[in-house]
């Protein structure tokens, strides 16, 4: 019996592992695909520098606070599917162990709700960096 449960927790890491590959490949697609959510306020910035006249091609205050705002919401995200993938694992293996089931389904419960805040706080962080390059332009927006 335990065999069998074996050969179950190596096939779902080994599906876990395709799955994330080809999540990592699609990144570098993502990257260049202009239509991923946020590229529009990337784009406003070079709009916005160059209808400010300065004709600068270095990246002001706004384009670095985003980007690390983009980097450590990105890191987050990817400890929070860690931890998932974890959950996942302490449940699968669990065996029955109630309090081993308990600490996984925490685990789970509070990496969703991690990623609901991470979510939130990305589209906020969008929002209002938008409203403010649209409150600061001297030329109407597209």
């Amino acid at each position: 019996m335990r065999a069998s449960h074996m050969r179950v927790g190596i096939f779902a890491i080994a599906v876990m592992v395709a799955v994330g590959t080809g999540w990592l490949m699609r990144i570098p697609i993502a990257v260049a695909d202009s239509s991923i959510p946020g590229q529009a306020v990337f784009e406003q910035f070079g709009a916005a520098a160059t209808a400010a006249g300065t004709g600068q091609q270095e990246a002001g205050l706004e384009v670095v606070v985003m980007k690390i705002i983009r980097a450590t919401l990105g890191l987050v995200g990817i400890v929070l599917v860690g931890l998932l993938i974890y959950a996942g694992w302490l449940y699968m293996t669990a065996h029955g162990e109630s309090d081993q089931v308990e600490k996984a389904k925490g685990i789970i419960k509070h990496s969703i709700i991690g990623m609901i805040i991470v979510l939130s706080s990305y589209v906020i962080s969008i929002y209002v960096v938008n409203a403010l390059l649209k409150s600061t332009a001297t030329t109407p927006w597209r």
